[in-house]
């Protein structure tokens, strides 16, 4: 696929040659000009038919440099309300054009607009030179001028050059996305519409007109008629792979617009399918995505195909081997009240982070749930001696009620003299050192 900047300067460069071909057409003849037909016919003045026999062989063997000269010395010699002006400011413009010089743009612009501010080229040659100036004013992002001159051209001629109204469209959209903090919505619409106006008198829409429309429509938010057209675009070029997640990335992003929760499950349904048929495809299969997939069927409680899918992943490396996927498997089966097969999975990921103390915290937790104090008991006191995991404050004191309840005062010291460094557990490790002393003082009594 031509990127948006390919097609931009492909664009630009064929405007400009059917640009200097209307020139070309203007200077065929060396003595005597006309304008369009159904205009009063213009002549040159006979000093400057003499001028262009001068310079007319310079532009037939391409010698710009050798032109330019005497085309300045004919501008100065001319009224600026001749047309002899305006013919010489055209052929100014072509030479310069044809040098191919940057730095000669500014030039050019000033040189169409004279011919075409002098009046005397009539309407449908001056509609020609503006088509030209457009392009020059949108090279240079000045897109207020360039939209002002190219449709001063679309509104003159009957039946505008294909390019002309791709420049438009082109133009318009410059003009909505000139500033990045705020979107031009009326110029937005106005390249919407001119976009879809192209396609009702296209036979064969470039892939580049459709991607063009689809930026306009994710610029106006309007994510479900980019939806559609991204099924177009998958169906009609299946092996790009940007359109697949565009439009999983699409449908997701509308599941969580929609505050109907069966229209935002009918979309989830849909971004999963988008990449199931993008993975037939060959594509969406990195890690990132696999692991996308799990967490929308996560998310939509199917927790069944999320564990499956998991599974495979993390054995054959489909998914990255991270702690946080681990979790999520452990996850998934709690969800489904599988609290062996949590612990079990959160037992085979502290083979990969034996020192990640969330996974000890997690295990002792689910131990809880299941009311096995003592297992529940050795994975606190790990998590806790490798520093607590997400929550140390939380860990600390699960553990210091564990340990008093199976009578294991110095893991209840240990565990309340860390909580008491979380400011959050001041009452909480106050009732936690009373319990604690009645404790010691009974172990005491018991001793003698």
């Amino acid at each position: 696929m031509m990127t948006a900047m390919g097609s931009r300067n492909y664009l630009l460069n064929r405007t400009r040659v059917l640009c200097c071909a209307g020139v070309l057409a203007l200077t065929g003849t060396p003595f005597v000009l006309h304008a369009q037909s159904d205009e009063a016919p213009q002549e040159m003045s006979d000093k400057g038919s003499e001028d262009i026999q001068q310079i007319y062989p310079l532009f037939q063997q391409n010698d710009w440099n050798a032109a330019l000269p005497l085309i300045e010395k004919a501008i100065a010699d001319v009224k600026p309300d001749s047309y002899d002006f305006a013919i010489f400011n055209q052929l100014k413009a072509q030479a310069l054009n044809g040098r191919g010089n940057k730095e000669d743009s500014k030039a050019i612009m000033t040189a169409l607009e004279n011919a075409i501010n002098n009046g005397k080229l009539g309407k449908a040659k001056n509609a020609g030179l503006r088509l030209w100036l457009s392009q020059i004013y949108y090279e240079q992002n000045n897109f207020d001028k360039a939209q002002t001159s190219i449709e001063a051209y679309l509104n003159t001629v009957a039946r505008p050059i294909p390019d002309a109204t791709s420049l438009y469209i082109y133009i318009l959209y410059g003009k909505a996305t000139a500033n990045p903090k705020k979107t031009d919505l009326v110029a937005l619409k106005l390249c919407e519409d001119a976009i879809n106006k192209s396609l009702l008198v296209t036979p064969q829409p470039t892939e580049n007109t459709y991607t063009l429309l689809l930026a306009c429509l994710q610029q106006a938010g309007k994510t479900a008629e980019a939806n559609d057209l991204l099924e177009l675009l998958a169906k009609e070029y299946p092996t790009k792979k940007d359109y697949w997640q565009q439009l999983a990335s699409g449908y997701l992003n509308l599941g969580i617009e929609e505050k109907d929760k069966t229209k935002a499950l009918q979309d989830n349904v849909r971004a999963i399918v988008t990449i199931e048929r993008a993975q037939a495809m060959g594509f969406m299969k990195e890690p990132k995505d696999n692991l996308n997939l799990v967490s929308i069927y996560y998310n939509l409680e199917q927790y069944g195909r999320a564990a499956e899918l998991l599974e495979a992943g993390l054995k054959s490396g489909a998914v990255e081997n991270a702690q946080t996927n681990w979790v999520l498997l452990s996850n998934a089966y709690q969800e489904m009240d599988h609290q062996d097969k949590a612990i079990a999975t959160l037992d085979r990921a502290r083979k990969f982070f034996p020192q990640a103390a969330q996974l000890d915290y997690l295990i002792g937790f689910y131990y809880l749930n299941l009311d096995k104090s003592p297992e529940a008991f050795e994975a606190m006191y790990s998590a806790a001696r490798k520093g607590g995991g997400d929550n140390p404050s939380q860990t600390y004191s699960a553990l210091a009620y564990l340990a008093l309840d199976l009578k294991k005062l110095d893991a209840a010291k240990f565990a309340i003299d860390k909580a008491s460094q979380y400011p959050e557990n001041e009452q909480e490790v106050s009732r936690l050192r009373r319990a604690l002393n009645i404790e010691l003082e009974d172990a005491a009594r018991r001793a003698q």
